[in-house]
Parts: C-alpha cells; sequence; structure tokens
C-alpha cells in the first residue's frame, strides 16, 4: 500500500495535458493532507474569482528557493508553504477560469484569462520543481523530507530534469498552448459544422493533422527519450505503452467484432430509435438515478468497506444539486464534450457536461458523477490514478443501463408508423449502449492509442495531416471496424459520407491531454466486468464497485485495487474470454 499523503503525481501529471479541469491538483503543501469527506461553503454562482497576484507568487517562489539553498529548516518550511500556498491559489484560479473558458471558447475575457493564468503556471510549476529539487538537496533536505520514500524524492528528481533539462520548458508550453488553442478555434466561426459535408470534414481533420503533428515535434523535443514514455508515467502509470499493447492485441482478438454484432442486433428500427429519438428531458434530475445511486451504496452494498459509505452516492447528489456544482450546455460554442474537476481552493467537485436532448444522454450524466462522488468522498485525491477513476465513472454508466425500464416508463417513439413504448426504448438503447460501450469506451480507447503512439514514435512517416486520417482508418481497420461497416454507421446517423474516417480528429483530448485516451479502455474492461457481475447480482457488483471508490484515492495501484476488490484485471486474457461469451449471448438475443 501506498502512502498517499507523501504523493507527488498529483501535481506532476499536471504537465501530461494541456488543460487542467481533467486533471486532479488538490492541495500540495509540503505536508499534505489526509483522504476527508468534502463538503463545499458556498454555491459555484457565489466565488468570486480575482486573479492571483503574479508578481507576490514569483517573489514567494524566489524567497523559498533563497532558504532552501541557505536558511535554516524552519525558514526554509515556513517559506516553502508560503509559496505552496500562493501556487495553490492559482491552480484554483485557473481551475475556474477553465471552467467558464469551456462554456465559450469564444468569449474573450474568459479565453484571455484562461491564457494569462495558465502562462503564469507554468512558469510557477518550474518555481515549485526548482524549488522542491532545492530543499531536497540542500543542507535541510534530510529534515525536512525525512518521512518520503527513496520512489518519492526520485520524483522531486524527476520533475525538476523534466522542466529544466530540455532547454526553455515555459517556451515549449507555451508553444503547445498555442496549438490547443488553434485547435479550439479550429471549427468555430466558418458557419459550417466541420462534419457537415465530407469536404468540411476532411479540410477539418487534415488541419486538426497537421497540429498533431506540429505538437509530437515539440512534446518529443521536450524529452529526450520520446514522450510516449513519458506520457505513461506522467500520468502516474505502472504499466507501460507496451503492456497497453499486449491489452489492445486482446482487444482485437476477443472483443472488437461485438461492435458490428451488437449493431446488427438493434436492428434497422432500433438504430434509428438509438441515433433519432430525442426525449428533450432533464433526465439527470430523474428520481430513477436518485434511487439507483441509493441502491449501489445501500448498507448491503457497502457492508464492511467502511461505515461512512452507506448513502455516500446521493449525499454527493444532494450537495451537487444544493450548491448549483454542475452546468449543462446547449451550446456549441465551448465544449460539446463532458468532464468533471476538482476545485481545490473550496474543496468542491463541478461536472460539465454538454447535452442535446438526446435519447441517451442520460448515461454521461451517470458516468461523470462517478467522478464527481469519488471527489466527494476522497477529496483532490479522487483522481489520482486516471485508470481508477474512469473505473469509477465507468462501472456507475454501466450499472444503470439495467434501469433502463424504470427510466424510460411513459416515453414512446414512432418510427414508420409503427409505435414503439418505454420497454422498446428501454431494450434499444441498454443494447445500443453496450455497443457504444465497447465502440467508444474499449474499441476507440485501443485505436487512439495505438494511433498516438505511431505518431509519436514513428513521425518521419507522416507527410502531412491527412496522413493521420489514413492511419487512423487502417488502425480502424484492425479492430474490425471497416470502412463498409463505418459508413453503414455514419449513414444510420444522417451523414452523407463516412463520417467515422475523421471522428478521430473530434477527440479533444488529443491535443489537451495526448495519451489519456487509452485510460477509457482499460478502465472500460474491468467496468463490463462488474457490469456482467451486476447482471445476475447487483449487490455483489455494487460491492466491488464501493471498493473502488473507497479505495480508490491513491492507496493501491491499478491492479491491486482490482484485486482486492475482485475485479478482473484488463492485462489479463481470461477477462477478455468471459467478455466475449456475455456479448455473444446479447448479440445474438438469448
Amino acid at each position: 500500500m501506498k502512502d498517499k499523503s507523501k504523493i507527488l503525481s498529483i501535481i506532476f501529471s499536471v504537465v501530461a495535458g494541456a488543460l487542467i479541469v481533467a486533471i486532479v491538483v488538490g492541495t500540495i503543501l509540503v505536508c499534505l493532507g489526509m483522504r476527508r469527506r468534502t463538503y463545499g461553503h458556498m454555491r459555484y454562482g457565489d466565488i468570486v474569482y480575482a486573479r492571483p497576484d503574479f508578481d507576490e507568487l514569483d517573489e514567494a517562489f524566489d524567497e523559498a528557493i533563497y532558504e532552501a539553498e541557505n536558511g535554516s529548516r524552519m525558514s526554509a518550511v515556513s517559506a516553502m508553504n508560503n509559496a505552496t500556498t500562493l501556487f495553490n491559489e492559482l491552480i484554483g484560479a485557473l481551475q475556474y477560469a477553465s471552467i467558464e473558458y469551456q462554456k465559450d471558447f469564444t468569449d474573450e475575457r474568459w479565453s484571455g484569462e484562461y491564457k494569462a493564468v495558465y502562462e503564469q503556471y507554468d512558469k510557477s510549476y518550474v518555481d515549485y520543481c526548482t524549488m522542491m529539487y532545492t530543499a531536497l538537496e540542500g543542507p535541510n533536505g534530510s529534515a525536512i523530507f525525512s518521512g518520503y520514500s527513496d520512489a518519492e524524492k526520485q520524483e522531486i528528481r524527476d520533475a525538476y530534469e523534466s522542466v529544466t533539462g530540455t532547454g526553455n520548458y515555459v517556451e515549449y508550453r507555451n508553444a503547445i498552448r498555442e496549438i490547443t488553442a488553434e485547435y479550439n478555434a479550429l471549427g468555430s466561426g466558418s458557419g459550417t459544422p466541420v462534419f457537415a459535408n465530407e469536404v468540411t470534414a476532411r479540410n477539418y481533420a487534415t488541419k486538426a493533422g497537421d497540429m498533431l503533428l506540429e505538437m509530437a515535434e515539440i512534446y518529443n523535443d521536450m524529452y529526450s527519450s520520446g514522450y510516449a514514455e513519458e506520457a505513461y508515467r506522467a500520468f502516474g502509470r505502472e504499466y507501460t505503452p507496451e503492456d497497453a499493447e499486449v491489452m489492445r492485441d486482446h482487444v482485437k482478438e476477443y472483443l472488437g467484432g461485438y461492435v458490428k454484432e451488437l449493431y446488427d442486433s438493434l436492428g434497422d428500427e432500433g438504430i434509428y430509435i438509438y441515433n433519432r429519438v430525442s426525449l428533450n428531458d432533464d433526465l439527470s434530475g430523474s428520481d430513477v438515478v436518485k434511487n439507483y445511486l441509493a441502491d449501489v451504496c445501500s448498507s448491503t452494498a457497502t457492508d464492511g468497506i467502511g461505515e461512512d459509505m452507506q448513502g455516500y452516492l446521493t449525499e454527493a447528489y444532494d450537495f451537487m444539486r444544493e450548491y448549483d456544482l454542475y452546468y449543462r450546455s446547449t451550446s456549441t460554442k465551448g465544449s460539446t464534450g463532458a468532464f468533471t474537476t476538482y476545485l481545490s481552493m473550496y474543496e468542491m467537485p463541478y461536472l460539465f457536461q454538454y447535452v442535446n436532448g438526446s435519447l441517451t444522454e442520460t448515461s454521461p450524466f451517470v458516468h461523470e458523477f462517478g467522478h464527481f462522488s469519488s471527489y466527494y468522498i476522497n477529496g483532490s485525491y479522487g483522481g489520482v490514478d486516471l485508470d481508477i477513476a474512469e473505473v469509477q465513472s465507468q462501472a456507475l454508466e454501466f450499472m444503470f443501463i439495467d434501469r433502463y425500464d424504470e427510466l424510460y416508463a411513459g416515453y414512446t417513439a414512432t418510427v414508420n408508423g409503427t409505435r414503439y413504448d418505454g420497454s422498446d426504448i428501454a431494450e434499444t438503447a441498454a443494447k445500443g449502449d453496450l455497443m457504444n460501450s465497447l465502440l467508444f469506451g474499449v474499441v476507440m480507447g485501443c485505436v487512439m492509442d495505438e494511433l498516438q503512439y505511431d505518431v509519436y514514435t514513428n513521425i518521419s512517416a507522416y507527410d502531412g495531416g491527412a496522413d493521420v486520417t489514413e492511419k487512423f482508418v487502417s488502425v480502424l481497420a484492425e479492430y474490425g471496424l471497416d470502412e463498409e461497416f463505418t459508413a453503414r454507421m455514419s449513414a444510420d446517423l444522417g451523414y452523407g459520407y463516412d463520417y467515422f474516417n475523421y471522428w478521430w480528429a473530434a477527440v479533444s483530448h488529443t491535443f489537451e491531454q495526448p495519451f489519456y485516451y487509452i485510460s477509457y479502455a482499460m478502465s472500460a474492461v474491468p467496468a463490463l466486468t462488474i457490469y456482467v457481475d451486476s447482471v445476475s447480482d447487483f449487490t455483489s457488483a455494487a460491492r466491488e464497485y464501493n471498493y473502488i471508490q473507497y479505495y480508490g484515492d491513491g492507496s493501491y495501484s491499478f491492479e491491486d485495487l482490482l484485486s482486492l476488490a475482485g475485479v478482473s484485471s484488463p492485462f489479463a486474457e481470461s477477462t477478455y474470454e468471459a467478455l466475449s461469451s456475455y456479448f455473444t449471448v446479447i448479440s445474438e438475443g438469448a
């Protein structure tokens, strides 16, 4: 078991991504706090934003670095804590500015504020790493870091080396941020949606591909060993790109083909209902969701885990609504995805979701609420391990599938003159969501990781952005998603061309957090095994889930926690054999 109170990867992981909203950044004082149940003290709308004093922060780090090298232990710790406190205030401001920026990329105030604070963050991060390194290697290092393990001390040295040994770190980061901003603006202002037709989609993907290649060059210049390996390390993963390749091979062999089989099993009417029916209700506020959450964290499902876990999901749900810690956007000017972040200054999570009235937009809400509740119970430690965090979100989402009969009761849909009731809609949504979990969780997670790995490690093979799309299409085919099938799916979605050929370019993680996406696949596999368990024994599966919530605070590694909870490993071939058997039954309608 790790002592999470001293783990520094919380702050180190920020380096891996360009958007802090999806990265956990918590309190990072020299003496870190333990896990706690967090409660907010104000509504989100009552937060008064103020840009931190950049000069004061710079001066605080100068003093801390001086004291770490020349002062007493007491003066060094005092100065370091003061600098870190101010740095945390900067992080808090960045988190808030990022949320507002995500609401509307065209808002000049928040785009400018986000850029200014992020530039200061990059500079201050260098200062933070320098401060920690100087203190560690200084005359009082053994006393200040007496409780740190050798591995944790090495993390400090590695972080310092990463920002000082690769040229001008801040300039690199500024260049990456400019590319990310250019990417976010790529689809804005033209008046024509980027996927409206094949011409606009191809142009969009080609430009995005050019940006990706430019970004990869910068990241590789920053890290002499290449960024692929560094990114995995920076995210705090204990598995390597080579380990991920083993997992991807299992997916290719056992699961890829079930996307097509589940899709075919929906039938033409089911496909139409799944893709085209809109309910236009705020189902996130439904009693069905809250009752489901209550069942997941009931006394029987939390028995033997922790008394404070009983009812924690419904507490978190009420807390979220009471303090307005969520935002449901209908605007395409901002992010059209969903994310959850943690406002460390206020000890409050925040949930963002773009909605368009589609049949299945409740599932992404439940997914994000898995993140929200983890932050609620574990504070900033709720997202230290990305793969655990995504199990927490995806398992909660998948187990909710069996509540669809209740969720869609009373709704109807008419297709070609035939009326379908709530049970028909529920059956369609359930099978469609399982298909989507395989497609966008498991398969696309693997595809995007394989694509990025090839770009970053074989960049000389790419002449321009169009080559990225060509590579993406070829990788799709390796997972059973050939162009004939993707063209069919695209047509069913209402596109007059093969939309899926260009889908990769819409994945913002590629630019904001390179190599993040494999965590969706790595976590979707154990999350699906929890779902399969829930079909036969919901309480037992919920107990598995609650173990992952309760101990998903950095105390255990990804694989150790899965083992503790009794959940199958995504690296074991037997896991895929079992899932394959289940999906065979589902796709055949047995």
